[in-house]
This record gives C-alpha cells, sequence and structure tokens, in this order.
C-alpha cells in the first residue's frame, strides 16, 4: 500500500476489453492505494482524454491498431513529462518494450500478466511517484526560503546602500539583482524614530518594541508597490519610496499618528527630497536625517521634509569641511587633533551664532552622529556609548562646555580603537606578506616594488611598516631568508652552486657568491668544507 496522501490515479489503455476487465478484476485497486480513473481503446481515444482525466499512471499495451502503445507513451511523455507509464507486452514483442524504457516508460510487464508481478511494478511505480512528490514540495520549500532569503538579502544590500561607497558596476548589478530599478529613477527617503519608550523596558523588550513598530510601518504600506521599508546601521526605521512626493509626505503624516496611538510613544521622522540616479537613495537618506535632527529641537511627534529645514543648513558647505575634519582624524586615530578639531568646530558655531543654543546642539548632534556612523563603518562597538542615550544628553545639556566635554568622550574612545585596529591590520599586512616572501622566494623579481604592487600599498608605507615590526628591510629580511634555504640545499643536495641560487631567486652566480659571503660568514666553498668536515 502507498504512503500517498491520496489514492494514485490509473488510467487502462488497452484494444482488447478483456484485458482491461482482467487488470481491474486482476488485484484490489482501492486497498493498493490507486484508483482507476479511466479507460481507453487505443493511443489516440487516451490522448484525447489525458487533459480531462489527469492520470498519475498509465497502463498500455504495445499492440494497438491506429496507434501503438509506444508512439502513444512517447507523445503522452512530451505532454507530461512527470506521467508514469507502465507497458504491458508479449514475450515477442519483449526487445521493442526494453527500448520503451529508454524513452522514459517506467516499467513494462510481460503478458500473462501475473498478480504478484503486478503488485510489485505498482509498488515500485508508487514509490517513484511518491519520491518525486517529496522532492517537489522540498524544492517548493526552499523555494519559499529562497524567497525569504531574498528579501532579508534585499534589505541588507538597502541598508548598505545608505552608507557604503560601493562602485557603480557592482550597484547596477545588485539593483538588478533585487529588481530595485525603480530606486535609481526616482526615490525619496524617510527615516523614522521612536523616543520615549517606557523605562522600565529590559533588552529584550526593546527588540519586541522595534519589531512591532517595524511590523506596523510594513502593513501601513503593504499594498503600495512604490516603497521598500527597512533598518539602517542605528536601527531607525527607513521608507524608501519611488512614487509621488506629495503623496509620500502625506503618508508619513498618516503612519506617525498611528505609530504614536498604538505604540505609546513620541514619533518623529524626517524626509528627504526626491533624488535620482544611483546614489540618489543615499543622498535622499542623508536629507532625511538631518531633517530628523531638526524634530528634536522643533519639539517630538513631527515629520519634517529637509526642504523645509535646508534654509537653517544654508551654511553646510563650512559646516562639512569642519566635520571632514574631524573624520579625517578620528579614522586616522589622532586622538589629539580630533580633540582639537571638534574644539574649533564648536567655538565657531558659536562665535556664529551667539545666543542661540539650539544651534550648539545641533552641531553637536551632527558630530555625534558623524562619530556613531564611522563606528558603524569600522564595525566598532564602543563599550559605554549608546547613541541614542548620548543623543539625548547633548539635545538636553545647556552648556556649551558640556556638550563639548560629552563629544570629546565618545571621540577620545573612538580614535583609541580606531588606533588599534590600524595596528592590528597592519601586523595582518605584515604577516601576509612574509607568507607571500616564504612562497615565492625562487621569483628573482621579488622585492618592495612587486610586493607593495601585489598588495596594494604604498612602497613608503610597506617598507616603514615591515621595519618597524620584523626588526628589518624587506631587502635585508628577503636575502637572510634566501641565504637559510641555499644552506639547507646545500647541507642536503648535490645540486651547483648556480642551481642553489637560481632555486632561491639569485641566478646571477656571481652576486649569489657575495650575498652568500655576506650573510653567511663564508663562500660557498668553505661552507661545503665545513659540511663535509662535520659529516664523516
Amino acid at each position: 500500500m502507498t504512503c500517498f496522501n491520496r489514492h494514485i490515479k490509473v488510467m487502462l489503455v488497452d484494444d482488447e476489453e478483456n484485458t482491461r476487465k482482467l487488470l481491474k478484476l486482476l488485484i484490489n485497486w482501492e486497498e493498493l492505494g490507486f484508483t482507476i480513473c479511466g479507460e481507453a481503446s487505443s493511443g489516440q481515444e487516451a490522448l484525447h482524454m489525458l487533459d480531462e482525466v489527469q492520470p498519475d499512471l498509465i497502463i498500455t499495451d504495445v499492440r494497438m491498431p491506429y496507434m501503438d502503445g509506444l508512439e502513444f507513451s512517447k507523445l503522452a511523455l512530451q505532454a507530461y513529462p512527470n506521467l508514469k507509464i507502465i507497458v504491458l507486452t508479449a514475450y515477442e514483442d519483449f526487445s521493442s518494450a526494453q527500448k520503451s524504457v529508454q524513452m522514459g516508460v517506467s516499467a513494462f510487464l510481460l503478458k500473462p500478466i501475473k498478480r504478484e508481478n503486478l503488485i510489485s511494478t505498482l509498488n515500485s511505480v508508487a514509490k517513484k511517484i511518491e519520491e518525486e512528490l517529496d522532492m517537489k514540495q522540498e524544492y517548493s520549500r526552499i523555494q519559499e526560503q529562497l524567497g525569504q532569503m531574498r528579501e532579508l538579502l534585499q534589505k541588507k544590500f538597502l541598508s548598505e546602500l545608505l552608507i557604503a561607497d560601493l562602485p557603480d558596476d557592482e550597484l547596477k548589478q545588485k539593483i538588478q539583482y533585487f529588481s530595485l530599478e525603480p530606486i535609481e529613477k526616482q526615490v525619496q527617503a524617510a527615516v523614522i524614530t521612536l523616543r520615549g519608550e517606557p523605562e522600565n523596558m529590559d533588552g529584550e523588550k526593546r527588540i519586541l518594541y522595534s519589531m512591532a513598530a517595524m511590523d506596523l510601518v510594513e502593513q501601513f504600506f503593504s499594498n503600495d508597490p512604490n516603497s521598500y521599508v527597512f533598518s539602517d546601521h542605528l536601527s531607525n526605521i527607513v521608507v524608501a519610496y519611488t512614487g509621488n512626493s506629495s503623496t509620500f509626505e502625506s503618508a508619513m503624516e498618516r503612519l506617525k499618528d498611528i505609530l504614536s496611538s498604538k505604540l505609546q510613544g513620541r514619533v518623529s521622522a524626517g524626509i528627504g527630497t526626491l533624488r535620482s540616479g544611483l546614489h540618489g537613495l543615499s543622498k535622499s537618506y542623508q536629507e532625511a536625517c538631518m531633517a530628523l535632527k531638526y524634530c528634536i529641537i522643533y519639539g517630538d511627534r513631527i515629520v519634517l521634509s529637509y526642504k523645509d529645514v535646508s534654509m537653517v543648513d544654508s551654511d553646510k558647505a563650512e559646516q562639512n569641511k569642519g566635520l571632514d575634519e574631524i573624520a579625517f582624524f578620528v579614522r586616522a586615530g589622532l586622538q589629539k587633533e580630533a580633540v582639537e578639531a571638534i574644539h574649533r568646530s564648536l567655538v565657531q558655531q558659536s562665535l556664529a551664532e551667539i545666543e542661540d543654543i539650539n544651534a550648539i546642539r545641533v552641531k553637536g548632534i551632527n558630530i555625534i552622529t558623524l562619530l556613531f556612523n564611522i563606528a558603524a563603518e569600522l564595525h566598532v562597538v564602543l563599550p559605554t556609548q549608546e547613541f541614542g542615550k548620548t543623543y539625548m544628553e547633548i539635545i538636553n545639556l545647556k552648556d556649551i562646555s558640556e556638550i563639548e566635554k560629552r563629544l570629546i568622550q565618545t571621540a577620545n574612545e573612538l580614535t583609541e580603537t580606531t588606533r588599534k585596529i590600524r595596528k592590528k591590520k597592519s601586523c595582518q599586512q605584515i604577516t601576509m606578506v612574509m607568507e607571500y616572501i616564504n612562497e615565492h622566494l625562487s621569483d628573482p623579481t621579488l622585492g618592495l616594488a612587486s610586493l607593495s604592487a601585489h598588495f596594494y600599498l604604498n612602497p613608503s608605507y610597506l617598507s616603514r611598516t615591515f621595519k618597524h615590526q620584523v626588526g628589518s628591510s624587506i631587502v635585508e629580511y628577503l636575502t637572510d631568508l634566501r641565504i637559510r634555504k641555499a644552506k639547507e640545499l646545500l647541507q642536503n643536495t648535490d645540486k651547483m652552486a648556480y642551481e642553489i641560487g637560481a632555486e632561491v631567486g639569485i641566478p646571477d652566480p656571481n652576486y649569489f657568491g657575495k650575498c652568500f659571503k655576506k650573510y653567511a660568514g663564508c663562500s660557498i666553498q668553505e661552507f661545503r668544507k665545513r659540511i663535509g668536515n662535520s659529516n664523516p
């Protein structure tokens, strides 16, 4: 009996009615898990019935008028490749029946048909049908998982697209893969943040709170094909919208009210301008973040568009100059210089806006956002820092010196971490260089120039870093290694000196001799004599 979740449908095809009757009476079809769904007296009639009957299995005779069983099987399998067919054949047609297996027929039975042979063959075919069904279900399950994975990867890519400076070719390829072509034509970004969650929330509840917010946003835009909902690296909810700008801004106002009501929190959103091109989303996102900063100053539970606050930010070029300077020193791990740059930036802002503490707060928010963005880019977690908490501290501080002190605390921690990362990275680079030298010792062109080109490093940087970490220059290290290898070969082989020189990357015999004497303290001949004397 089969394990099929329904009876397997069987069609009988034979020009002799008695044979069809015999087949039906020979076994208990229902008990074995089969049901007779149709009968036909010729291959032609059977072909016409296939669409209507939709059998899983056909039992057909070989010899029939008008269209024999083999021709019928061939045509049936062309129309329904997953169909299973058992061919009935007399002994004299046995060779023809064997050929039928090659074209996809599942099995054949010799006449006269024996009950045990029929049952055995049916069970074998049923097993194949069940296996194929299992494979089909597994394939569907995998396809569903891949669909879910693709959605997650799409969200991850969109999040990376906000801050990563990817090459245009790679961007185009990924945009095409994730079917994000509308974003390239036009897109507008909104960034949503929630404040005032219950103070007693632990880590798990806070995560669930954020997930609930994300679910509400996804539900809100679920029927809008112009929307893409995901998170940025700071766990803010981001909406990328490719439709009408005014429609989007109205929708964000409604969404803000829904989130505030359902989550009992203070919801703010910043909206960037409509952009186009490969980097349009990133630009609109940056504008949305800028607008979001002003939400705190102008009040929570508000949706602000960048175009509404851009006049306030008209001196952006000058501000960016100061931010670029801070970013440079932090990334370089230069703690003192980073602190001085922060001080200069705040002093300039305070001179420009003498009595406006809000302007200083905005500058502070710009700097703290910059610092946390750098940390995210470097995949650095600041142990004593939390973006949201630091953000709110700066908003609530009333004294410029306190704002500066808080910014410097974060900058010091980040520059120290950056310095350690750079040191570790340079150690890893030198280890890779040393491994490469060991593996390519026989290459006579091996040296500072070729190593710099291979590892895409500045020659001066490589030379300086190598000597600092290894204690010798690349040339000294390389030559010493080659002479050590030459000593091994002189001691363990009978090769000529010029052969050994070529093998260790010094093919010029004269130069090899000079290098050997300098680093070994004796000539090649003297070294061989010593070896000979020590091995009687």
